[in-house]
């Protein structure tokens, strides 16, 4: 795994647990294990961190759509409303 990697994946757990505005660059890059300035080698703010973490969520969801063959409408929910909880739950498990 790259530094780049490392630094969204404790980037979205941080994000997840405290939220966007709570959540400094330092504590990122102590999180991924380097110092704050090499954090901006990789990524030119908070924001760019954060922009490509939902950049990669939204990779995720595509992925997991097409391998269940979920269909890509503005209508797709009411697809979600009719699938069973089983198919729910391997869709919350694959993203």
């Amino acid at each position: 795994m790259t530094t780049k990697q490392k630094i969204l994946n404790e980037a979205l757990t941080l994000f997840s647990e405290k939220g966007y505005r709570a959540v400094y660059v330092g504590d990122i890059a102590d999180a991924v294990g380097i110092k704050a300035p090499s954090l901006y080698k990789h990524y030119k703010s908070k924001q760019e961190i954060f922009d490509s973490c939902v950049e990669v969520f939204f990779e995720r969801m595509a992925q997991v759509r097409n391998q269940l063959q979920l269909p890509d409408t503005p209508n797709a929910e009411i697809s979600y409303r009719t699938a069973s909880m089983e198919m729910i739950v391997e869709i919350a498990n694959n993203l």
